[in-house]
């Protein structure tokens, strides 16, 4: 599934990342992008079956959902806001064995210091965009891989460039789960973290909105 691209994507303006929000925000999905100053976008989707893109950000002074489109804004605006994470969906009749990495990240300006939460290198990019969405339905789900749908984080140019909010994460249909993915580790091998956003002036540095995290088990009803 393609990504939402970011707000003043002179590539394809069709996609606006700011579509509810203030003009510099991070991208909302489970959690709330972060918004110095100004209103975040709203959350959306179903936390029990994700199936949707994380939405991408927006960009200071390119709010071009409240204007409408106007082609000599392009260029005011030098760089895009980041793209929103895609949709990964796993289903299968046995078992899932992950030892790797499952992810569907929103794109940010930087990797950030944590490794866990390190996204793709975007340098030109400002604010994040958000996870998107991850789900996997299985009766049993094992290994010691990782799974994600983490918010992009900001950038500090100019004054503060939030992050995006995290995705959605769901694990459906399952009898068990062993391993990284047991109860007791779970959170070690699963995120929905939203993204960071460095202080800057009178804005402190924080992570935007968490995401959501589902577990159904065989049987269990909504």
């Amino acid at each position: 599934h393609a990504d939402h691209a970011g707000g003043a994507a002179a590539t394809n303006p069709t996609w606006i990342g700011n579509i509810s929000g203030s003009a510099n925000a991070g991208g909302s999905h489970g959690g709330l992008g972060y918004a110095p100053g100004g209103k975040p976008q709203d959350v959306y989707g179903d936390f029990r079956f994700p199936v949707l893109p994380g939405r991408g950000g927006s960009t200071a002074g390119c709010n071009y959902s409240v204007g409408g489109w106007n082609p000599k804004d392009v260029i005011q605006c030098k760089t895009e806001a980041g793209r929103g994470g895609g949709v990964v969906s796993i289903e299968a009749s046995l078992n899932v064995n992950l030892h790797g990495r499952v992810s569907a990240n929103g794109h940010g300006a930087n990797t950030a210091t944590d490794g866990w939460r390190s996204v793709v290198k975007y340098p030109n990019v400002y604010s994040g965009g958000a996870g998107g969405s991850v789900r996997i339905s299985a009766p049993t789900i094992t290994g010691t891989g990782k799974v994600s749908a983490l918010g992009g984080v900001g950038r500090q140019q100019s004054g503060v460039k939030p992050g995006g909010g995290g995705g959605r994460v769901a694990f459906l249909n399952y009898a068990n789960m062993s391993e990284g993915f047991a109860p007791v580790s779970l959170l070690n091998h699963v995120s929905a973290a939203g993204g960071y956003s460095p202080a800057y002036g009178k804005f402190p540095a924080m992570y935007s909105g968490a995401g959501t995290i589902y577990l159904q088990r065989q049987g269990q009803k909504w």
